[in-house]
Protein backbone atom coordinates (compact mmCIF):
# COMPACT_ATOMS: atom_id res chain seq x y z
CA UNK A 1 0.00 0.00 0.00
CA UNK A 2 1.35 3.32 -1.04
CA UNK A 3 1.04 6.19 1.80
CA UNK A 4 0.35 9.43 0.07
CA UNK A 5 2.09 12.30 2.26
CA UNK A 6 -0.22 15.27 3.11
CA UNK A 7 1.35 19.05 2.12
CA UNK A 8 0.58 22.14 3.68
CA UNK A 9 -2.82 23.05 3.79
CA UNK A 10 -4.42 19.42 4.01
CA UNK A 11 -2.10 18.81 6.87
CA UNK A 12 -3.38 21.36 8.82
CA UNK A 13 -7.04 20.72 7.77
CA UNK A 14 -6.68 17.06 8.85
CA UNK A 15 -5.32 17.83 12.30
CA UNK A 16 -7.80 20.56 12.91
CA UNK A 17 -10.23 17.71 12.17
CA UNK A 18 -8.55 15.37 14.59
CA UNK A 19 -8.52 17.47 17.35
CA UNK A 20 -11.58 18.96 16.80
CA UNK A 21 -13.38 15.55 17.14
CA UNK A 22 -11.08 14.68 20.33
CA UNK A 23 -12.69 18.46 22.20
CA UNK A 24 -16.27 17.18 20.74
CA UNK A 25 -15.99 13.42 22.45
CA UNK A 26 -14.44 15.20 25.60
CA UNK A 27 -17.52 17.89 26.00
CA UNK A 28 -20.01 15.37 25.16
CA UNK A 29 -22.02 14.77 28.53
CA UNK A 30 -22.52 11.47 30.23
CA UNK A 31 -26.08 9.84 29.91
CA UNK A 32 -28.00 9.47 33.12
CA UNK A 33 -30.81 6.60 32.18
CA UNK A 34 -33.57 7.16 34.64
CA UNK A 35 -35.86 4.04 35.45
CA UNK A 36 -39.84 4.22 36.05
CA UNK A 37 -42.36 1.58 36.88
CA UNK A 38 -45.52 1.52 36.47
CA UNK A 39 -46.50 2.87 40.06
CA UNK A 40 -49.82 5.22 39.85
CA UNK A 41 -49.92 7.96 40.79
CA UNK A 42 -46.02 7.78 41.39
CA UNK A 43 -45.56 7.03 37.64
CA UNK A 44 -48.35 6.99 35.18
CA UNK A 45 -48.16 5.43 31.81
CA UNK A 46 -51.42 5.12 30.52
CA UNK A 47 -54.84 7.37 30.44
CA UNK A 48 -55.57 10.73 30.20
CA UNK A 49 -52.99 11.76 33.19
CA UNK A 50 -50.02 9.65 31.66
CA UNK A 51 -46.65 11.50 32.75
CA UNK A 52 -48.19 13.57 35.27
CA UNK A 53 -47.63 11.20 38.29
CA UNK A 54 -45.87 13.14 40.84
CA UNK A 55 -42.36 10.89 40.32
CA UNK A 56 -43.09 11.66 36.71
CA UNK A 57 -42.98 15.38 38.16
CA UNK A 58 -39.88 14.84 40.03
CA UNK A 59 -37.96 13.52 37.14
CA UNK A 60 -38.42 15.99 34.84
CA UNK A 61 -37.67 18.48 37.25
CA UNK A 62 -33.91 16.93 38.05
CA UNK A 63 -33.24 16.65 34.38
CA UNK A 64 -33.90 20.51 34.02
CA UNK A 65 -31.94 21.25 37.00
CA UNK A 66 -29.00 18.46 35.56
CA UNK A 67 -27.50 19.89 32.48
CA UNK A 68 -24.27 18.01 32.62
CA UNK A 69 -26.48 14.96 32.16
CA UNK A 70 -27.81 13.91 29.04
CA UNK A 71 -31.49 12.33 30.76
CA UNK A 72 -32.71 9.45 29.51
CA UNK A 73 -36.35 7.73 31.04
CA UNK A 74 -37.15 4.28 30.62
CA UNK A 75 -39.85 2.21 31.39
CA UNK A 76 -39.37 -0.95 32.96
CA UNK A 77 -40.38 -3.25 35.49
CA UNK A 78 -38.84 -2.65 39.25
CA UNK A 79 -37.06 -6.28 39.14
CA UNK A 80 -35.01 -5.74 35.54
CA UNK A 81 -35.00 -2.20 37.14
CA UNK A 82 -33.46 -3.29 40.41
CA UNK A 83 -31.09 -5.35 38.14
CA UNK A 84 -30.12 -2.85 35.66
CA UNK A 85 -29.03 -0.40 38.63
CA UNK A 86 -27.31 -2.59 40.67
CA UNK A 87 -25.23 -4.16 38.21
CA UNK A 88 -23.02 -1.21 38.18
CA UNK A 89 -23.09 0.31 35.25
CA UNK A 90 -21.98 3.97 35.56
CA UNK A 91 -25.42 6.02 35.43
CA UNK A 92 -28.33 4.00 35.69
CA UNK A 93 -30.93 5.62 38.47
CA UNK A 94 -34.37 4.28 39.92
CA UNK A 95 -37.00 7.18 40.15
CA UNK A 96 -38.27 5.97 43.25
CA UNK A 97 -37.09 3.41 45.95
CA UNK A 98 -37.73 2.76 49.55
CA UNK A 99 -33.91 1.86 50.81
CA UNK A 100 -33.11 -1.26 52.41
CA UNK A 101 -29.61 -2.93 53.45
CA UNK A 102 -29.40 -5.42 50.52
CA UNK A 103 -30.45 -2.62 48.10
CA UNK A 104 -27.94 0.04 49.64
CA UNK A 105 -25.30 -3.05 49.42
CA UNK A 106 -25.93 -2.64 45.35
CA UNK A 107 -26.60 1.55 45.10
CA UNK A 108 -26.52 5.06 46.22
CA UNK A 109 -29.39 6.65 47.84
CA UNK A 110 -30.34 10.08 48.18
CA UNK A 111 -32.22 11.76 51.22
CA UNK A 112 -35.90 10.77 50.86
CA UNK A 113 -37.76 13.10 48.02
CA UNK A 114 -41.31 12.55 50.30
CA UNK A 115 -42.47 11.35 53.50
CA UNK A 116 -45.60 8.95 52.85
CA UNK A 117 -47.89 6.91 54.88
CA UNK A 118 -46.89 3.11 54.79
CA UNK A 119 -48.65 0.31 52.69
CA UNK A 120 -51.06 -0.78 54.15
CA UNK A 121 -53.71 -3.74 54.11
CA UNK A 122 -56.28 -3.86 51.07
CA UNK A 123 -59.21 -5.92 51.21
CA UNK A 124 -63.16 -6.05 50.06
CA UNK A 125 -65.11 -3.82 52.05
CA UNK A 126 -67.93 -6.30 52.95
CA UNK A 127 -64.79 -9.00 54.22
CA UNK A 128 -64.14 -6.52 57.06
CA UNK A 129 -65.68 -8.57 59.57
CA UNK A 130 -63.47 -11.83 58.63
CA UNK A 131 -60.23 -9.57 59.66
CA UNK A 132 -61.76 -8.07 62.15
CA UNK A 133 -60.63 -10.35 65.40
CA UNK A 134 -57.13 -9.57 63.73
CA UNK A 135 -57.54 -6.04 65.00
CA UNK A 136 -55.76 -3.89 67.76
CA UNK A 137 -56.73 -0.33 67.97
CA UNK A 138 -57.89 0.14 64.36
CA UNK A 139 -54.18 -1.93 63.29
CA UNK A 140 -54.49 -5.13 61.73
CA UNK A 141 -51.77 -7.46 62.86
CA UNK A 142 -50.14 -8.87 59.82
CA UNK A 143 -48.46 -11.48 61.65
CA UNK A 144 -51.50 -12.93 63.02
CA UNK A 145 -53.15 -13.07 59.71
CA UNK A 146 -50.58 -15.02 57.92
CA UNK A 147 -49.85 -17.07 61.12
CA UNK A 148 -53.81 -18.17 60.85
CA UNK A 149 -52.92 -19.54 56.78
CA UNK A 150 -56.45 -18.71 55.91
CA UNK A 151 -56.16 -15.78 53.78
CA UNK A 152 -54.04 -15.49 50.63
CA UNK A 153 -51.64 -11.99 50.74
CA UNK A 154 -51.16 -10.34 47.38
CA UNK A 155 -48.19 -9.02 46.96
CA UNK A 156 -45.63 -7.50 44.36
CA UNK A 157 -41.80 -9.34 43.85
CA UNK A 158 -39.16 -7.29 44.66
CA UNK A 159 -41.00 -4.65 45.94
CA UNK A 160 -40.25 -3.46 49.35
CA UNK A 161 -42.88 -2.99 52.13
CA UNK A 162 -40.55 -1.69 54.83
CA UNK A 163 -38.64 -3.97 57.00
CA UNK A 164 -40.87 -5.27 59.66
CA UNK A 165 -43.65 -5.95 56.76
CA UNK A 166 -40.58 -7.51 54.72
CA UNK A 167 -39.44 -10.38 57.11
CA UNK A 168 -43.17 -11.51 57.55
CA UNK A 169 -43.62 -12.01 54.09
CA UNK A 170 -40.24 -13.76 53.76
CA UNK A 171 -41.22 -16.35 56.70
CA UNK A 172 -43.80 -17.31 53.95
CA UNK A 173 -42.61 -17.11 50.75
CA UNK A 174 -42.90 -19.77 48.63
CA UNK A 175 -46.27 -21.25 50.28
CA UNK A 176 -48.69 -19.92 47.40
CA UNK A 177 -51.45 -20.77 49.33
CA UNK A 178 -50.59 -17.82 52.02
CA UNK A 179 -48.16 -15.02 49.66
CA UNK A 180 -49.34 -14.56 46.16
CA UNK A 181 -46.49 -12.73 44.24
CA UNK A 182 -46.79 -11.41 40.96
CA UNK A 183 -43.94 -10.37 38.66
CA UNK A 184 -43.51 -7.94 35.74
CA UNK A 185 -44.95 -4.58 34.86
CA UNK A 186 -48.20 -3.62 36.60
CA UNK A 187 -48.15 -6.14 39.15
CA UNK A 188 -49.60 -4.37 41.56
CA UNK A 189 -52.46 -3.03 39.44
CA UNK A 190 -52.78 -7.05 38.70
CA UNK A 191 -53.08 -7.85 42.55
CA UNK A 192 -55.63 -5.33 43.18
CA UNK A 193 -57.63 -6.27 40.08
CA UNK A 194 -57.33 -9.94 41.49
CA UNK A 195 -58.62 -8.96 44.72
CA UNK A 196 -61.68 -7.02 43.59
CA UNK A 197 -62.58 -10.41 41.72
CA UNK A 198 -61.89 -12.82 44.19
CA UNK A 199 -59.67 -14.61 41.98
CA UNK A 200 -57.04 -15.64 44.74
CA UNK A 201 -56.31 -13.17 46.71
CA UNK A 202 -57.87 -11.85 49.88
CA UNK A 203 -55.59 -9.21 51.08
CA UNK A 204 -53.44 -6.70 49.03
CA UNK A 205 -50.63 -4.75 50.56
CA UNK A 206 -50.19 -1.34 48.72
CA UNK A 207 -50.24 2.16 49.50
CA UNK A 208 -53.48 3.89 50.26
CA UNK A 209 -52.82 6.08 47.42
CA UNK A 210 -52.12 3.76 44.86
CA UNK A 211 -55.30 1.51 45.88
CA UNK A 212 -57.06 4.90 45.65
CA UNK A 213 -56.12 5.48 42.03
CA UNK A 214 -56.57 2.00 41.09
CA UNK A 215 -60.62 2.50 41.87
CA UNK A 216 -60.47 5.39 40.07
CA UNK A 217 -59.48 4.21 36.85
CA UNK A 218 -60.87 0.35 37.35
CA UNK A 219 -64.33 1.58 37.72
CA UNK A 220 -64.50 -1.69 39.97
CA UNK A 221 -67.66 -2.46 41.52
CA UNK A 222 -66.57 -3.74 44.37
CA UNK A 223 -65.99 -1.49 47.25
CA UNK A 224 -62.45 -1.74 48.81
CA UNK A 225 -61.10 -0.88 52.07
CA UNK A 226 -58.17 0.15 54.22
CA UNK A 227 -56.53 -1.07 57.20
CA UNK A 228 -53.13 0.17 58.76
CA UNK A 229 -50.86 -2.52 59.44
CA UNK A 230 -49.36 -2.80 62.50
CA UNK A 231 -45.95 -4.28 61.64
CA UNK A 232 -45.78 -1.39 59.22
CA UNK A 233 -43.47 1.88 60.22
CA UNK A 234 -45.37 5.35 60.40
CA UNK A 235 -44.07 6.58 57.39
CA UNK A 236 -42.16 5.68 54.03
CA UNK A 237 -39.24 7.70 52.28
CA UNK A 238 -39.29 7.48 48.75
CA UNK A 239 -35.60 7.88 47.11
CA UNK A 240 -33.56 8.51 44.42
CA UNK A 241 -31.06 5.41 44.00
CA UNK A 242 -28.22 5.62 41.26
CA UNK A 243 -25.33 2.63 40.57
CA UNK A 244 -22.74 2.11 42.93
CA UNK A 245 -20.40 3.55 41.15
CA UNK A 246 -18.00 6.96 41.59
CA UNK A 247 -20.31 8.11 39.19
CA UNK A 248 -23.46 7.37 40.52
CA UNK A 249 -22.44 8.70 43.64
CA UNK A 250 -21.74 11.74 41.93
CA UNK A 251 -25.08 12.04 40.64
CA UNK A 252 -26.98 11.05 44.34
CA UNK A 253 -24.39 14.14 45.62
CA UNK A 254 -26.35 16.48 43.18
CA UNK A 255 -29.82 15.19 43.50
CA UNK A 256 -29.27 15.69 47.28
CA UNK A 257 -28.34 19.36 46.58
CA UNK A 258 -31.61 19.87 44.39
CA UNK A 259 -33.50 18.10 47.50
CA UNK A 260 -32.73 20.54 49.98
CA UNK A 261 -33.81 23.30 48.32
CA UNK A 262 -37.30 24.11 49.29
CA UNK A 263 -38.25 25.54 46.19
CA UNK A 264 -36.94 22.67 43.66
CA UNK A 265 -39.45 20.84 46.29
CA UNK A 266 -41.99 22.91 45.19
CA UNK A 267 -41.50 21.33 41.25
CA UNK A 268 -43.53 17.93 42.45
CA UNK A 269 -44.95 18.45 46.30
CA UNK A 270 -48.06 20.34 44.35
CA UNK A 271 -48.39 17.58 42.55
CA UNK A 272 -48.52 15.24 45.21
CA UNK A 273 -50.70 17.17 47.17
CA UNK A 274 -53.34 17.51 44.45
CA UNK A 275 -53.64 13.33 43.41
CA UNK A 276 -53.81 12.94 47.39
CA UNK A 277 -56.63 15.06 48.21
CA UNK A 278 -58.20 13.66 44.78
CA UNK A 279 -57.46 10.30 45.57
CA UNK A 280 -57.99 9.69 49.31
CA UNK A 281 -61.93 9.97 49.53
CA UNK A 282 -62.17 6.93 46.99
CA UNK A 283 -60.93 4.60 49.91
CA UNK A 284 -62.79 4.16 53.00
CA UNK A 285 -60.58 3.99 56.40
CA UNK A 286 -57.43 5.35 54.26
CA UNK A 287 -56.09 9.00 55.78
CA UNK A 288 -53.23 10.97 54.94
CA UNK A 289 -51.35 14.02 57.27
CA UNK A 290 -51.08 16.93 55.40
CA UNK A 291 -48.18 17.98 57.93
CA UNK A 292 -46.32 14.56 56.90
CA UNK A 293 -46.99 14.17 53.15
CA UNK A 294 -45.68 17.76 52.80
CA UNK A 295 -41.81 16.81 54.30
CA UNK A 296 -38.71 15.99 52.69
CA UNK A 297 -36.16 15.88 55.22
Amino acid sequence: MTLIPLRGLDWLLTLVTILSSGWALAEEPPTLSWYRMQFAPIFIFTGEARDQGFGDALLRALAAKLPQYRHRFVAAPLERALARTGEGHQLDCVGALLRTPKREARMHFSEPFLNMPPNGAIIRANDWSRFEPFLNHGRLSLKRVLQAGTFAVGITNNRSYGSGVNALLALYAGQPTVVIERRGQGAGEATLSALSARQGVDLAIAYPLEAAYWLKISRSPVPLYFLPIAEAPEVEEPRIACSRTPQGEQAIAAVNALLADPAFRQNYLPAYRTWREQLIQLLPGASIPADRSDSAQ
